[in-house]
């Protein structure tokens, strides 16, 4: 019985691991499609100092790869994302450190020490903070000083001074060190809150209460040039077709 009682008892999330979330959401007034499309990567990893990083023994590095995909599935193309959020975390994230924002290997910000006084030059890592009116987040990402400077746009968005993941640029990364591990297949959420000249609106994967849309395109609107290129090839396309009939008629 004691054999039986162990096989069926749950048994403990499997520590680290990754997952992608792919999701559209956010509703901007007057604008009927989605506010914003996002492609968020979470990888929790035993922490290594092979990245040039003095690491605390036995601390693990969080990493979350943020693409803004906003322009996709009918949503607002100028979306920047100003926050980005962890939620249902089994583990507190308690005295984050070694906290960097990265794209395509060049460092952008550092915030070694978090700081959470409001004067941080880089992103803040905070526990148990609050947003959209309340739904609780284990992590809240937001420059103290100069949001703007760290928001983050899709690759074809029109502001300026912000990071934009482009595919040659690649994902925007926040990554920071916590003490204890967790498995962000293990009922994680992620919350993003995007600003626009529309407004600004948030969703978070797994609520109802501000519910994302799961599942992001994979292709992306042609750009007008592109259009033009491939009505072209239609021409020529169809052009090619009447010489032929022509010359079948002719024979």
């Amino acid at each position: 019985m004691a054999v039986a009682a162990a096989l069926i008892a749950p048994k403990p999330a499997h520590a680290g691991g990754s997952r992608t979330y792919d999701f559209c959401g956010g509703s901007y007034s007057g604008y009927t499609g989605f506010a914003f499309c996002a492609s968020v990567n979470v990888s929790v990893v035993a922490a290594s100092n092979a990245d040039g990083l003095t690491h605390a023994a036995g601390s693990y590095t969080v990493s979350i790869d943020i693409t803004n995909k906003s322009g996709e599935n009918g949503s607002y193309l100028n979306s920047l994302f100003i926050q980005i959020g962890l939620d249902n975390l089994v583990n507190d994230l308690a005295t984050p450190a070694n906290v960097r924002i990265t794209q395509g290997g060049n460092v952008i910000c550092t915030n070694v020490l978090d700081t959470t006084t409001g004067k941080a030059k880089c992103y803040n890592v905070q526990e148990d903070k609050k947003a959209a009116g309340g739904v609780r987040l284990d992590f809240l990402a937001q420059a103290s000083t100069g949001v703007s400077q760290y928001a983050i746009a899709s690759c074809t968005a029109t502001p300026t001074g912000v990071l934009k993941t482009c595919p040659a640029a690649g994902p925007v990364r926040i990554s920071f060190d916590v003490t204890s591990d967790f498995d962000p297949n293990n009922g994680v959420d992620v919350y993003v809150k995007g600003q626009g000249a529309l407004g600004s609106t948030e969703c978070e994967t797994g609520t109802n209460r501000i519910s994302c849309v799961p599942g992001v395109p994979t292709t992306t609107t042609p750009e007008p040039a592109t259009l033009a290129l491939v009505g072209t090839g239609l021409v020529a396309v169809m052009a090619r077709r009447k010489r032929k009939a022509a010359a079948i008629d002719a024979d």
